[in-house]
């Protein structure tokens, strides 16, 4: 879906753009620090679930069995109970840093690699089919008296390359207005 369905090629409209590809570039670099430091959380959570399921063997293997005797007076029932707590608490965490790496990491790497990078290519042929429409209209212009066979010598004609440049600058202004208007 686009947002305009005319717009003019304009020093006006080529600053919009400017400061939207800036806001892209803004937006991206927050994405990468925001997935970077996500990453380093759910790392973090990982080494934290680690040590809390080797704490948890300890206290189950100090604890012993319920039926010895050595453990019920030091407290081995007790124990038990609380080496269950502990790995529910590092099972909530294990969920906790999957939702980590699939609700933060995976959006943030997919925002900045496919959407955010489908702002420059949108760029690029919108400066493509600028520069087509430049070089075809300079062509042109450059006829003092178009006739028929000098026209010949015109890829294609000037209306239909204009009205693919103003398509293409219509998806720029589009995707860098959507992608701006995340933030």
């Amino acid at each position: 879906m686009t947002v305009f369905t005319s717009l003019e090629d304009s020093p006006m409209f080529r600053k919009q753009v400017s400061d939207l590809e800036e806001d892209c570039g803004a937006l991206r670099e927050r994405c990468l620090n925001l997935e970077k430091g996500s990453k380093d959380y759910s790392d973090a959570i990982g080494e934290m679930l680690e040590g809390e399921t080797s704490f948890a063997n300890a206290l189950e293997d100090f604890g012993g069995d319920l039926d010895d005797p050595i453990s019920g007076a030091c407290g081995g029932p007790v124990m038990t109970k609380f080496t269950i707590a502990l790995r529910e608490v590092a099972t909530f965490r294990d969920v906790f840093r999957h939702q980590m790496d699939v609700m933060m990491c995976d959006r943030m790497n997919s925002l900045t690699n496919n959407d955010l990078q489908d702002v420059k290519d949108v760029r690029k042929r919108f400066d493509k089919a600028t520069l087509e429409y430049d070089t075809v209209l300079e062509r042109f212009l450059g006829t003092r008296r178009p006739s028929a066979r000098s026209a010949e010598g015109i890829p294609a004609p000037a209306w239909r390359l204009r009205s693919g440049n103003d398509v293409a600058m219509v998806m720029s202004y589009d995707e860098r207005w959507r992608d701006g208007g995340r933030m």
